[in-house]
């Protein structure tokens, strides 16, 4: 069993669970089980490479304990960099290295840094001294790992290996291939190679250069810059006989910079890194690359990433943040007991062209010219990526002026209308006063007889010239709202009461007119009614904006409905995959008994009675939303307020499900029937239910309970509450919550409690909202008990 949990902890590649199962399996058999120490520490360094690979937790390494470990002591890395801190390719390396060690969370370790300048102090002597001077700083303290970077370092670190750190693994970066080869590195020194080559990046000028007739090789003029050189040529020297070829090597500075901007135009440039130029002063190889692609007359080309971005074209080539990467994973590896000769002697980080699209377009070179697969990078930013907070706040301020310009011009012109309205009643009122046409009219209560104004016979359509008595007037009355005038007549006569009467006005060949009667008796000196006074107004106008209104409001009743169910989408689509599901095996089931020779009978019915049974609970889903949907006008029913909430319970049961609110259900039995119109009632509990469960999306899953029930108050009427455990109502907004277009949530219109408050007030009921003690807010609508007649025996 202990060989094979050492066997698995030697896999870092694993799942993170295996590992952590296996890591578990490994302490308990180290604190309990194993008893050899050879064996037991042979299992914790199994465990602590697995650390190395992202296994962090300590209550799963098996030496997790209290008692001291022998070798606490920090790791110890020494980067060697061959040239000065300055260099970019050395800090973007460094960078990456760093960089990647924090990513892997790697912690107790320290990272020492030496720079050699071998390029700014070239000899024998130097290296020497460095070697000695480096034996002396590490001698207390030895490194546990030393990564040379570049070339240079490398070949120090070989050179002089016994001298600084004789038994300390080795690990280079930023090298190139063939310098490694050259250099016979022993197998045990694994490292990251870089290629520079030359050869694609002398395909890709030709590519974008096909009418190129010159070629010029830039380079420096120390034993250094020779070397890059060299390496440059011997990868070239098939392809560059196809050019007149000229390599300007060790030029002092001025010199190199005026015989470039004199190239002709075909001309194909390519930079070799300049460490010291012809007069033997130190150069920046990028900073070179951009002087000379600043006043260069051809297009300059390069291998090396830490050009890129100064000016050249483009190159086939890595970058030293992948160099750094892979060095800080190779060095993570060996950190972690790793056996050197087993990992990859050279790693080759991923090459590609990149292009400056800056310099394509500077030079005109086209991109449809460019090999699969080239990456185009630095583009200049369009207006929006330069300018997009500008651009949007213009675009913004541009649609707030816009809207309040529309806003104000619809309220100028509404105003307008408001005011040519109001001028035409004036009107209309003046010439009434003036000609004494208002609809006056005059009822004496002995005789009937009935005295009007010309208007008052023209809106009655009794425009002749005969008498008129209370018969002929309540004659040209709608006969469904005749009986109630005549009441009202009537009271007035008898009681001296107010009229204030409503009717309508059928009058042959006309359109039905609805009138508005107002008037007061008329009493003698004793005090007997004598006649009534009063005017008749017509009032169709206001009756048609009545029932237009109510039609808007029965329009937009139904789009709350249809939104509420827009947002129930999904789960309406769960209700109704569920039995849809469940008929479709059932099917199959019985397809296949019914295939069967020996079927039984009995079973094939029982699959087939459960396909009706969930075709019926599809079915009553699809009624229970076609009734949500139905539009039209209201029907007044008895309705049980214990179904219509267990209805809409059901058709909210998997957004429920979905948000994790649990329900409590409290129906009182044997509660009263009410009447009104089902559909309009499920829209309120519908809304409040809704509201309820909004009200619970940032609480916890323990405190998303909604309390929903019914109850009758004794006093005449039935009560249906929704209680949430949700923030409540603000103070401040409790009062507004029932106005039109208020709204605290993000997205919604402020219409629902406004019509869920319309709806019960039409049922003749009360819609309330109060915050509860414990937190959260009740809703509640009380609606009166319909008595219901016995049946006739």
């Amino acid at each position: 069993m202990a060989a094979s949990l050492c066997q698995f902890a030697s896999f870092p590649g694993l799942e993170m669970e295996f590992i952590q199962r296996g890591l578990l399996l490994l302490r308990n058999a180290i604190s309990h089980e194993f008893r050899s120490p050879t064996l037991r520490d042979g299992c914790k360094h199994q465990c602590q490479r697995l650390t190395w690979f992202g296994c962090r937790d300590p209550k799963l390494l098996p030496w997790s304990s209290s008692r001291p470990i022998a070798d606490q002591r920090p790791r110890r890395i020494v980067l060697l960099e061959g040239l000065t801190a300055t260099q970019p390719a050395g800090v973007r390396t460094l960078e990456a290295f760093k960089s990647r060690l924090k990513e892997r969370g790697v912690q107790n370790i320290e990272i020492f840094i030496e720079f050699l300048e071998l390029g700014r102090f070239p000899g024998q002597a130097h290296e020497t001294r460095t070697a000695h001077y480096l034996k002396e700083k590490y001698s207390e303290n030895p490194p546990d790992l030393v990564i040379p970077i570049s070339r240079g370092a490398l070949a120090f670190s070989l050179q002089y290996r016994s001298t600084v750190a004789a038994d300390t693994p080795i690990v280079y970066c930023c090298t190139a291939a063939s310098s490694v080869t050259a250099m016979n590195v022993p197998r045990n020194v694994p490292g990251v190679v870089t290629e520079y080559n030359w050869l694609q990046t002398l395909a890709l000028a030709e590519r974008l250069q096909p009418e190129a007739r010159n070629l010029v090789v830039i380079s420096g003029a120390s034993d250094f810059d020779r070397a890059w050189q060299e390496d440059a040529r011997h990868q070239i020297e098939g392809r560059s006989k196809r050019f007149n070829t000229n390599y300007m090597a060790g030029l002092p500075y001025e010199d190199l910079l005026r015989e470039v901007s004199q190239l002709p135009r075909d001309t194909i440039v390519l930079l070799v890194p300049v460490f010291v130029d012809g007069s033997g002063r130190p150069r920046m190889p990028p900073e070179v690359a951009a002087d000379v692609a600043r006043v260069s007359s051809a297009p300059g080309y390069a291998p090396a990433a830490t050009f890129f971005g100064h000016g050249i074209v483009g190159g086939y080539m890595d970058s030293f943040e992948a160099h750094g990467t892979a060095a800080a994973d190779l060095a993570l590896e060996i950190l972690s007991g790793r056996d050197p000769t087993t990992l990859p002697a050279q790693t080759k980080p991923t090459h590609t062209y990149q292009i400056d699209a800056r310099q394509l377009a500077r030079w005109q070179l086209s991109e449809g010219n460019l090999p699969p697969g080239s990456v185009v990078l630095l583009a200049e930013p369009t207006l929006w990526e330069r300018h997009r907070t500008l651009v949007i706040a213009v675009i913004v301020g541009f649609a707030l002026q816009s809207a309040v310009v529309t806003f104000l011009l619809i309220q100028m012109r509404k105003r307008r209308q408001a005011e040519l309205s109001l001028k035409e009643s004036e009107d209309r009122l003046a010439f009434a006063a003036a000609a004494a046409n208002i609809g006056i009219w005059r009822l004496d209560v002995a005789t009937n007889e009935f005295w009007s104004t010309e208007y008052c016979r023209s809106i009655l359509g009794l425009a002749d010239q005969k008498p008129l008595n209370l018969d002929r007037v309540l004659s040209a009355v709608h006969p469904e709202d005749r009986h109630s005038l005549a009441e009202t007549l009537t009271s007035a006569a008898d009681d001296g009461l107010v009229i204030d009467n409503e009717f309508r006005v059928a009058a042959p060949g006309q359109e039905v007119r609805w009138l508005l009667a107002r008037g007061h008796s008329l009493f003698n000196n004793g005090g007997d009614p004598v006649g009534i006074s009063g005017i008749f107004a017509d009032i169709s106008a206001r009756k048609a904006a009545e029932a237009e209104a109510d039609l808007q409001r029965k329009e937009v009743s139904h789009l709350m409905r249809v939104s509420v169910l827009g947002q129930l989408s999904g789960a309406i689509a769960h209700e109704l995959n569920q039995p849809l599901t469940a008929i479709l095996a059932y099917a199959q089931a019985a397809r296949k008994m019914i295939a069967r020779n020996n079927s039984d009978l009995g079973k094939i019915t029982e699959v087939l009675d459960d396909i009706v049974a969930e075709d019926k609970r599809a079915s009553e889903v699809i009624r229970r939303l076609h009734g949500l949907l139905r539009k039209g006008e209201s029907k007044t029913e008895s309705i049980n307020l214990n179904d219509l909430v267990d209805s809409t319970l059901r058709l909210l049961r998997s957004e429920l499900i979905d948000r994790r609110i649990k329900v409590d259900v409290t129906l009182e039995h044997n509660l009263p029937r009410t009447s009104g119109d089902p559909v309009q009632l499920q829209q309120v509990l519908l809304n409040l239910l809704m509201n309820g469960m909004d009200a619970m999306n940032a609480a916890s899953l323990s405190q998303r309970v909604l309390t929903v029930g019914t109850r009758s108050s004794g006093t005449g009427t039935i009560e249906a509450f929704i209680s949430d455990r949700g923030q409540g109502i603000a103070p401040e907004e409790h009062s507004r919550i029932f106005q039109p277009f208020f709204t605290t949530k993000h997205q919604g219109l402020g219409l629902g409690l406004a019509i869920c408050s319309t709806i019960v007030k039409t049922h003749g009921g009360k819609l309330g909202i109060d915050n509860n003690a414990d937190g959260g807010a009740t809703a509640s609508f009380a609606l009166p008990v319909v008595v219901e007649m016995a049946p006739a025996s």
